[in-house]
């Protein structure tokens, strides 16, 4: 992504975590921290129910915190993987979770997680 400046790169899926041990989460921790050094690569929060089917509020919290912690709320961009994600939940608490987890944003900063980062993206 260094070597193509002029092109947005976007890590999909949170990275996609495959496991839930705390050995995995600080491994990805540390990747998810080094490529967020890279200005022109974005992150899409979304999908982590896809490897842990009984997700929890609390228990996607730390993943999501951290992907907020190292790409600011300018990168990141929030995604309901739907319709995969109606496996592992229903929509509305997969939105209840993202507002329970960013509560304590302000408006301005959570409208550009939800909506607008990827409005600007895509241009929409």
């Amino acid at each position: 992504a260094s070597d193509y400046p002029n092109i947005t790169f976007i890590v999909d899926h949170t990275g996609f975590p495959q496991e839930r041990s705390s050995e995995y989460f600080e491994n990805w921790k540390k990747s998810i921290s080094e490529i967020s050094k890279i200005e022109n690569v974005k992150i899409k929060v979304s999908g982590l129910g896809m490897a842990e089917w009984s997700w929890t509020t609390e228990s996607i919290r730390p993943w999501v915190e951290h992907c907020v912690d190292s790409f600011g709320v300018e990168r990141t961009i929030w995604g309901s993987n739907w319709p995969v994600d109606k496996l592992f939940g229903m929509y509305e608490s997969v939105i209840y979770s993202y507002k329970e987890i960013w509560k304590n944003f302000n408006e301005d900063d959570k409208h550009k997680m939800f909506k607008g980062n990827a409005e600007e993206l895509f241009n929409f």
